[in-house]
């Protein structure tokens, strides 16, 4: 197999074919769920390859995260971050998070960020464990 006892578990070497499309198409999304339950991880937003490099751990140390963390995860579009999509000429007068694009057309040739709230995602589930 990709992984031998007693080597450290790199799950996206082990499960991962590579980013679908582009750099970044996955990877920025890790990086941003990581952020936002572990900002002290400090882990870097950029990298070569997500696959090869071991960029980013299976796991970080966070603690105290409740449902309402998960769900601003969810919601995320990277606001307050370099890749904040609700900033700069394609956003428009009013800020708008959203890229439409058609099919794999663009007529733009721009590479937008893919954020965890992409507008085609129509409901996503966040379910809770409890001892009781």
């Amino acid at each position: 197999g990709r992984w031998k006892k007693g080597e450290p578990l790199d799950f996206t070497k082990i499960f991962s074919a590579g980013e679908y499309g582009r750099k970044y198409y996955a990877g920025r999304r890790v990086w941003r769920g990581f952020s936002i339950l572990a900002p002290a991880s400090n882990l870097p937003a950029e990298y070569n390859d997500l696959r090869l490099d071991a960029t980013y751990p299976p796991w970080v140390p966070c603690s105290g995260v409740v449902p309402n963390d998960v769900f601003r995860v969810h919601r995320d579009y990277y606001k307050g971050t370099p890749y904040d999509l609700t900033q700069g000429l394609i956003a428009g007068p009013w800020g708008t998070p959203n890229r439409y694009l058609l099919a794999d057309k663009n007529p733009l040739g721009a590479a937008f960020e893919r954020p965890i709230s992409i507008y085609r995602t129509v409901f996503s589930y966040v379910a809770q464990a409890r001892s009781r």
